[in-house]
């Protein structure tokens, strides 16, 4: 059996490589660095308080892992985006920050 063997001088260019990506990408703004929450849920940005809950509710039980055997790495993926949607659209405070940083 054969392992490849990393240099510290490539494994640290990887990691410089990296942070530098990140560090870019961070500074291009919060703007192009998350998703529409809106979207990911299907709802309008005037969605009242229980459009966005019925939203999510469907779409959590639309893409629970248990319903969606042989895609559950993919359906985890989606389960975890409309948490993150919900948790943000149903706060008050945390969705007049989102819309503001989203769109302006």
């Amino acid at each position: 059996m054969s392992f490849a063997i990393i240099r510290p001088k490539h494994l640290l260019a990887s990691v410089l490589i990296i942070w530098l990506m990140l560090s870019q990408s961070q500074c291009l703004g919060l703007r192009q660095a998350q998703e529409d929450w809106y979207e990911v849920l299907g709802v309008k940005r005037t969605a009242t308080d229980a459009e966005i809950k019925k939203a999510y509710r469907k779409a959590v039980l639309k893409y629970h892992p248990d319903k969606n055997r042989g895609k559950e790495a993919s359906a985890q993926v989606m389960t975890a985006r409309l948490n993150n949607a919900y948790q943000t659209l149903k706060d008050p405070v945390k969705r007049r920050d989102f819309g503001e940083s989203f769109f302006g």
